[in-house]
């Protein structure tokens, strides 16, 4: 029985040893996860400012390209204005001069004054020939002494096979 005893006292001791061990180094590690995590909370705390700080920056991203779709889509619904003006140009006589020029989508409208008969038959017969454009009308014609032409107005509606889309109307 003493010996019993001797051996549990003195295994007794060592496991209340190991255990007062294991809870010192559970107290210890405490201290060291409590460190860590209020580590990794600040640092989450700055990266959210991070984060929030470009919430303005992409909020302007998304409304500039929300402004370059609408750009874009205006872009797609309206006429060449620039290659429709060249085409008209390239088939204009030299002495023929606009002052207003009306492009859209389904008609055009021209408006100026021609040096002579024959500038404004060619231009007539261009605009014909171009295949842009058909039920070619003729506005207003009249010979003007005063300003040495012919003052004319032209009215045209999109061939269908036309390629010009949107609107465009423009002074000269």
């Amino acid at each position: 029985m003493g010996k019993t005893l001797r051996w549990s006292l003195s295994a007794g001791k060592s496991i209340v040893i190991l255990t007062e061990f294991v809870v010192i180094l559970a107290f210890l590690s405490r201290f060291k996860l409590d460190r860590d995590l209020n580590d990794l909370n600040e640092e989450v705390i700055y990266k959210q400012a991070v984060v929030e700080s470009y919430a303005a920056t992409e909020d302007e991203m998304r409304a500039l390209q929300d402004r370059l779709d609408v750009i874009d889509q205006a872009d797609n619904d309206t006429l060449g204005a620039s290659e429709a003006l060249a085409k008209l140009m390239t088939n204009t006589p030299l002495d023929v001069r606009y002052e207003r020029v009306d492009l859209s989508r389904t008609s055009m409208t021209l408006i100026g004054m021609a040096g002579s008969e024959k500038g404004f038959a060619a231009l007539l017969n261009s605009i014909r020939q171009s295949g842009d454009w058909t039920q070619i009308s003729l506005g207003d014609i009249e010979f003007s002494q005063r300003q040495g032409g012919v003052i004319f107005t032209i009215n045209g509606k999109a061939s269908v096979n036309n390629k010009t889309q949107g609107g465009m109307g423009t002074n000269e």
